[in-house]
């Protein structure tokens, strides 16, 4: 075999290699006492080096491939004078790549040295998937839209700017994708999607990145109500691509497994529909100790966000002070998947306000494990209502 082939091809993955040999065990049964171990087919497997130990004659070694590590043996009289072409091994996981500044910078250095990053990446494109046959079930056309957009618009964030020269003109990448989606609709489309990159020109944080996935999806004719079930059968499905839960830690039976029911930050983390659902006001009544309906003017919602240590953003009505209040105090503590219901008017100004209470809009936040999932509402379709929205 040449030191620097071009081409190589296996004949099995190291998992079909694994499984062909431990079936020929089976079969072939145990070796003769004192005789040699039984020969079976010789194939051809590829994998890179990870870990080598030449041992007198032998030497044994680590091949690693993309789902499995195995290990080999060799006589060294059969590898050659010139046999070890890299002298210096890949880093491995306990001993080598340990700094979490590079392993997130320079990430195909993590995926080399921690063999269950790969295993997210895989399970990352088996949710994407299931997504989109979610969508693609009920009648959503997936789309693509501008990346570069001269505005920056559907979402309040600062954008990456730059100049298209054949044009000569400032441009955005793109904070969101809703309004190309809108577009769509009023072109006659009923139901889109795009799953797609947006932009920040933002923090750095384990829950934020400048740059990432979103999915935006729209329905004419539809509401708030026909999103959350949209989103709960997107979260049910995902879970189920995502494949069964791991085996209890108990010696409990597997079957009794709830398959909708992970385990997430050392807790229980139940995806069983239906999801619940409450409305903000509820929420924070419930936790923080006050009727926010019964506080609802300025000063006193803001003598009650004295009270728990909240500090609302200056000029905050008594919807800004309820939100800053909910995200402080109750956000983080929904674990289970939860709908949260009727996020004040005041700080959704895109969203239809509800019939029984205009204070409130027909907007929902899915909430799982303590972080926002989803953000869906009603679409405010009344022009007037909309221009003085604006305007306060």
């Amino acid at each position: 075999m040449p030191s620097y082939g071009v081409d190589f091809r296996p004949d099995l993955t190291l998992d079909e290699a694994l499984a062909r040999l431990t079936s020929f065990e089976e079969e072939a049964g145990p070796p003769p006492e004192g005789g040699a171990p039984r020969e079976g087919p010789a194939v051809a497997v590829a994998g890179r080096v990870m870990q080598l130990r030449p041992s007198g004659g032998v030497c044994f070694a680590h091949i690693e491939d993309e789902d499995r590590r195995l290990q080999i043996w060799c006589p060294r009289d059969r590898l050659g004078p010139g046999w070890e072409v890299v002298q210096r091994l890949p880093p491995e996981k306990f001993h080598g790549l340990q700094d979490q500044e590079t392993r997130y910078r320079r990430r195909y250095l993590d995926l080399l040295s921690h063999v269950e990053q790969r295993r997210h990446f895989a399970l990352r494109s088996a949710i994407v998937r299931s997504v989109r046959e979610t969508l693609d079930r009920r009648g959503f056309l997936e789309v693509e839209t501008p990346i570069l957009q001269p505005i920056a618009g559907g979402a309040s964030a600062r954008p990456f700017a730059t100049h298209w020269n054949a044009l000569h003109t400032d441009v955005y990448l793109r904070i969101a994708i809703e309004l190309h989606l809108k577009r769509l609709l009023v072109g006659g489309y009923r139901r889109v999607y795009e799953i797609g990159r947006v932009f920040r020109n933002e923090g750095l944080s384990p829950r934020h990145n400048p740059e990432f996935t979103m999915l935006e999806a729209y329905e004419a004719y539809g509401d708030y109500t026909t999103m959350r079930e949209l989103a709960e059968a997107i979260v049910v499905d995902a879970a189920h691509a995502a494949g069964a839960p791991p085996e209890p830690e108990d010696g409990g039976s597997a079957a009794c497994l709830n398959p909708l029911a992970r385990r997430l930050a050392g807790r229980e983390l139940d995806l069983t529909p239906p999801f619940r659902t409450a409305r903000m006001v509820d929420l924070v009544a419930e936790r923080c100790g006050f009727e926010p309906l019964a506080a609802w003017d300025a000063g006193t919602m803001l003598d009650e966000a004295r009270r728990l240590r909240v500090a609302p953003p200056p000029g905050a009505g008594p919807g800004g002070v309820l939100l800053e209040i909910y995200e402080q105090h109750v956000e983080s503590t929904l674990w289970d998947p939860t709908f949260v219901l009727d996020y004040p008017a005041e700080v959704s100004p895109l969203a239809r306000r509800r019939s029984d209470d205009p204070r409130f809009t027909e907007r929902f936040e899915l909430i799982v494990a303590g972080r926002e999932l989803a953000n869906a509402f009603s679409e405010l379709n009344d022009p007037i209502d909309q221009r003085r929205r604006f305007e306060e």
